[in-house]
């Protein structure tokens, strides 16, 4: 043979085995593939049957609870809730210790807390359909358990925010401390809808706590002696409150379930806590400092100003800042807009008031017999207005007594120099009257209208052509 036949017949052997070795391979996966579907399906049933094996322990566990509590040993019942609650880990986790043993203690508690929750809740439902003194029993001691479980869930909040607080927002230690803080949230929230949890958060935020916050905020008002100072102290209040919210949205879905109430309860807050104080201080303050109540103008522009920067933060909240988002959802937006409108009104309500009583104070220096006039005929046509409508003998008698009476009162005639014609007789006669309500009265109140009106549309119009 030559060197050619030998090379030929090797390589001929050698492709032979490897088409064997290739039909191997293919007939293990074949077989693998059989074998792991084969391993999926044993797993699902598997785990068909641990949760049913679960159901059946913590069934059994309950009604052994549930036994305990309905009897009269107060030892045994203790102990048994003592069990079921995470009491000892919730109290471990706030003692002095390392870092990594608060960690784990926290952490053992949150996983803790849910399965207390669900085993309370299982046991309430038995006693609410259970009758007889056992049943009362258990009902009143379940009472205390859930007291004792709110208790240790804001124990574990509390002590895994001061670990969130404490740490760097980028470390694994800062993840850790928002999952305990979900876990325990989401335990209250399956038990009783978490609003203790929820109050307890909001009145633990520094714009509510931080005594540094609530004195800057009197600072503020305090150094108002302009309308401008009281226009800057309410924009850097609300772009305090904006970047604090843009803070907030960023951690709330981490924490709670529900964030979007608590994000409602903590706008809410900051209106009626930070924003309506210095609403009222800067608007008090400025009636203390500025003795001309005239200057309609400055006081509107003060007042539009504040109002555009409250609809800024309602802005805000629904395109977030840098247009990054919506900050709360459209019912939120919506509750904060009334809530603003709500503060905003008696202050706009009491401007308009007082220069209502400016104007009316000018008119009685200027002109005081049609004032009187004013005043008079308005007391009528109130009376009247109000009056029943009626057209029965008696009502046209005590009209006609009136007239009567009216006609008899003297009049100065120097004081009403046209009130009398030449020839003696009186000049305002029934059409008169009617003549004066049309010409005086009418002709005064789109008067002041108009005056009013054009005091409000002006500093509008200023500002707006200075913006163009």
């Amino acid at each position: 043979d030559t060197l050619l036949d030998r090379h030929t017949r090797g390589v001929q052997s050698l492709r032979q085995d490897t088409d064997q070795v290739l039909r191997t391979v293919q007939d293990l996966q074949g077989t693998v593939g059989t074998m792991g579907a084969k391993a999926v399906t044993m797993g699902r049933q598997l785990d068909k049957i641990d949760q049913q094996r679960r159901r059946a322990c913590d069934a059994a566990q309950a009604i052994r609870i549930y036994d305990i509590l309905c009897g009269q040993d107060e030892d045994g019942a203790r102990r048994a809730m003592t069990g079921l609650i995470a009491c000892k880990g919730a109290s471990d986790a706030t003692c002095n210790g390392t870092r990594r043993r608060r960690m784990a203690n926290d952490e053992g508690t949150a996983r803790h807390l849910m399965n207390s929750a669900l085993m309370l809740r299982k046991l309430q439902a038995a006693a609410v359909v259970a009758t007889g003194e056992g049943a009362k029993r258990a009902r009143a001691r379940l009472e205390e358990g859930g007291k004792a479980l709110e208790h240790a869930g804001v124990v574990c909040f509390d002590s895994a925010t001061q670990r969130c607080q404490a740490s760097s927002p980028d470390s694994g230690e800062h993840a850790s401390a928002l999952m305990d803080m979900r876990a325990a949230a989401d335990a209250l929230l399956y038990y009783n809808g978490g609003a203790t949890m929820m109050q307890r958060y909001v009145s633990t935020r520094t714009p509510f706590m931080d005594a540094d916050v609530l004195n800057s905020d009197r600072k503020a008002v305090d150094n108002v002696v302009s309308h401008d100072d009281a226009v800057t102290a309410v924009q850097t209040l609300v772009e305090d409150m904006v970047r604090f919210v843009h803070q907030e949205s960023l951690e709330l879905p981490h924490i709670f379930g529900k964030h979007d109430t608590v994000m409602m309860m903590l706008l809410e807050r900051l209106c009626y806590e930070r924003l309506a104080p210095m609403l009222e201080g800067v608007l008090h303050r400025l009636d203390l400092l500025l003795l001309d109540q005239c200057a309609c103008n400055e006081r509107l522009d003060c007042f539009v100003s504040i109002v555009r920067w409250c609809g800024h933060m309602v802005t805000t909240l629904e395109t977030g800042l840098d247009d990054s988002g919506p900050l709360a959802d459209k019912e939120a937006r919506h509750e904060i807009a009334q809530v603003l409108d709500d503060l905003l009104a008696p202050f706009v309500l009491g401007f308009v008031a007082s220069q209502l009583e400016v104007l009316q104070k000018r008119l009685d220096v200027l002109l005081p017999d049609v004032s009187s006039a004013l005043s008079v005929q308005y007391t009528l046509h109130e009376h009247h207005a109000h009056a029943p409508d009626t057209h029965s003998a008696h009502g046209d008698a005590a009209a006609t007594t009136v007239e009567a009476k009216g006609s008899d009162k003297p009049c100065d005639a120097s004081r009403h120099p046209a009130a009398h014609h030449p020839d003696g007789h009186d000049a305002v006669d029934d059409d008169d009257k009617q003549g004066i309500g049309h010409n005086g009265i009418g002709h005064n109140k789109q008067g002041i209208g108009h005056n009013i009106g054009h005091n409000v549309a002006a500093p509008v119009s200023h500002e707006a052509a200075v913006s163009h």
